[in-house]
């Protein structure tokens, strides 16, 4: 088999080989897409779970410094009011700092969930595209296969 022929054939082959590439370099982006978010996420769960670890490790420190610092102020002679009121400041302040932490890991958990999201669409879009890809090489694989003497093709002409 020469010319024409030939070239059809070298035609419908690369046409095959490279829809298979498209397809599944594709696939393979629709992977990578998810893979990626998910490892994001990961990443923003573990900041979360170390921000309540630093939290505990502020709470003890600043306890510590507070017990001192009251100690202080009644070897000062200070009125109980006034101790009183230290407390309550300080009882507020770690309800705020608290509060912050919370604030911050519920943000970085949205975060995880949105990128969890969008690595999703992403890969689903690579999907779609890999779908198109693969009709479009079905297609113009019969449109060139249109093209041979009919004894050459494959759905009878």
């Amino acid at each position: 088999m020469t010319g024409p022929e030939a070239k059809a054939i070298a035609s419908i082959v690369t046409t095959v080989i490279g829809t298979g590439i498209t397809v599944y370099g594709q696939m393979q982006q629709a992977e990578a897409a998810k893979n990626t978010a998910a490892y994001n996420a990961e990443l923003n769960r573990l900041d979360i779970e170390q921000n309540i670890r630093n939290r505990e490790i502020e709470k003890v420190q600043d306890k510590k410094r507070f017990y001192l610092q009251q100690e202080k102020n009644i070897n000062l002679d200070m009125p109980l009011d006034f101790l009183y009121a230290d407390l309550e400041s300080f009882e507020y302040q770690a309800l705020v700092k608290d509060y912050n932490v919370a604030q911050g890991n519920q943000t970085l958990e949205a975060k995880a969930r949105g990128g969890i999201y969008e690595g999703d669409v992403r890969s689903q879009t690579a999907r779609n595209k890999a779908g198109g890809s693969l009709l479009g090489g079905v297609g113009k694989g019969i449109e060139q296969g249109s093209e041979l003497p009919k004894e050459y093709q494959l759905l009878g002409g």
